[in-house]
């Protein structure tokens, strides 16, 4: 009883915030369209609640099994709680202008009409961001390394994270990834977790992508909080039978460079996320790379002497001005090349979407490290 109450205070409190905003929208178009007949204003009222449950319901139904129709509605309500934020903010500008326009005396067709331009550029804004989030970007950086074998001179790493493949992003989205990953030519690919976004689909097909991709020393993946919400070890399983090296608080070495990876649960805890590592018994004097898919105990990854880590989950606060707020909790390790002491911190804004599939102010990109001494 005492695991579900905290589950149920959230979902309770996240239902009431996508109400609210639901309600404000609500009260904005009746003003603007000035909707004065009681059987539209009824309608009107049955189309948003129904919306402001949608996504909450459709979340609860799609964790019971992968169904086409359930994935289908899923990613409809997704792209509808996106739509709501926009037009939450459209309609809270509206507000504003009409507690102006009253104290100015401005005409009541120039406020409904302004009304209008705002919601349609909330709309707009909407889908710009759903198809946004299409487009991959390629974004490169340089990290020097000491000691960095000769064999690794010049060599190309690409780094993806937060993929969420779902009911959303599925089998296509995931050969649009591989042919991106190949058209770079990459030396080693490393995953930082959150491949899957939890809820079981065809997680087989999803896995069985990443064999088509020529990377000359082999795919490595450390798992991310979302493999954590389903099973996290059939997940990483199916991983395995595809070919890709699982790293779960375990290390390897490639070529004289140790590659080491921590689930999301220890590198979320310091004192867990040091013992981990101290009985990973590292190599001294060889370049050290982690997996870890948040960017943050990062004192205690320089203390331990990685040269690089890479990280995602933070999607660079995917919607603006979600860069703000991530950057106050992460600080620069938010988003891009950034340096604790010596060691390189590379933080991608990922490739995938977390719930509303929309991306403004931010890029869904894979990451290109060229390794130089």
């Amino acid at each position: 009883m005492k695991n579900i109450l905290p589950i149920v205070f959230i979902v309770t409190f996240i239902t009431f915030l996508i109400g609210l905003g639901h309600f404000v929208i609500y009260k904005s178009l009746l003003a603007i369209f000035d909707i004065t007949v009681f059987r539209v204003i009824n309608i009107t009222r049955i189309f948003f609640i129904s919306g402001s449950l949608s996504f909450v319901v459709m979340t609860i139904l799609t964790n019971y099994g992968y169904n086409k129709v359930f994935s289908f509605l899923y990613e409809t309500s997704a792209i509808w709680l996106g739509t709501v934020y926009f037009l939450f903010i459209a309609s809270v500008i509206f507000m504003i202008v009409c507690g102006v326009g009253s104290l100015f005396n401005m005409p009541t067709i120039a406020i409904r009409i302004i009304g209008m331009v705002l919601l349609s550029a909330g709309l707009g804004i909407s889908v710009y961001g759903v198809i946004h989030t299409y487009y991959l970007k390629v974004t490169n950086y340089t990290v020097k390394i000491n000691n960095l074998p000769d064999v690794w001179n010049n060599k190309k790493i690409v780094m993806s994270a937060d993929t969420h493949f779902g009911n959303i992003r599925n089998v296509r989205f995931g050969e649009r990834l591989v042919k991106k990953i190949n058209e770079e030519n990459p030396d080693l690919v490393l995953i930082a977790g959150d491949y899957y976004d939890g809820p079981h689909i065809n997680d087989g097909e999803i896995a069985n992508v990443l064999k088509d991709i020529h990377s000359k020393k082999g795919i490595i993946f450390a798992p991310g909080n979302h493999e954590e919400y389903g099973n996290s070890g059939e997940f990483s399983k199916l991983l395995t039978d595809a070919g890709v090296l699982v790293l779960s608080n375990r290390t390897t070495n490639i070529d004289g460079i140790q590659i080491s990876g921590v689930d999301y649960t220890t590198g979320s805890n310091k004192e867990l996320l040091s013992s981990v590592i101290g009985n990973m018994n590292l190599s001294k004097g060889i370049p050290q790379i982690l997996i870890k898919h948040a960017p943050n105990n990062l004192s205690v990854v320089a203390d331990e002497g990685f040269d690089l880590v890479v990280s995602g989950h933070v999607h660079r606060g995917q919607v603006w001005p979600g860069q703000w707020i991530v950057k106050m909790i992460f600080k620069e390790f938010s988003y891009g090349l950034n340096y604790f002491n010596k060691t390189a911190v590379v933080t991608t804004s990922g490739a995938g979407t977390w719930g509303p599939p929309q991306r403004v102010g931010t890029n869904s990109e894979i990451v290109v490290i060229n390794l130089e001494k």
